[in-house]
């Protein structure tokens, strides 16, 4: 049997998977703008980098704005939920010239943990920060690492 055999049954195989397996997409109409929902969260180019779903269905987006790490807070219809940080919003700097939220995780009891990095190259901290609700701007720096670029 040759290679390029082998490599053609592989990728038939792969795609005919796909196909079999794939499940139809559709878009929820009445989520958002007939499905889409665009934010702004600052004078700056707007970033989501993780989203997470909270116990009771509400959407946490990880990103960030201007070099600062930003959270929003959407209810399960897409709208804004304005309960959460400043009318949906949370923006926090960590000090850095570049402070990105990368990934976040929502706890059982819908505590959220964002991980990303801040910092002024070539040196960036590998962060962890804790959010609490209602309302808390304060943020918890749960672990930070030194992450430095050498030549």
């Amino acid at each position: 049997m040759s290679i390029k055999f082998l490599k053609l049954f592989t990728f038939i195989f792969i795609i005919s998977n796909l196909i079999v397996f794939a499940q139809p997409i559709t878009i929820d109409s009445t989520f958002g703008n007939k499905g889409i929902v665009l934010t702004s969260t600052g004078n700056g180019n707007d970033v989501a980098n993780s989203v997470a779903f909270q116990n009771d269905g509400k959407i946490i987006v990880a990103g960030n704005n201007n070099n600062d790490i930003v959270l929003v807070r959407y209810n399960i219809d897409g709208k804004i939920d304005n309960t959460f940080g400043n009318n949906g919003i949370e923006v926090t700097n960590l000090g850095g010239s570049t402070d990105i939220g990368a990934s976040l995780v929502i706890l059982p009891d819908n505590k959220i943990i964002v991980g990303g990095y801040s910092g002024n190259y070539p040196k960036y901290y590998l962060s962890l920060i804790h959010i609490s609700e209602p309302h808390e701007t304060v943020l918890d720096l749960v672990c930070r690492l030194l992450l430095e670029k050498n030549n």
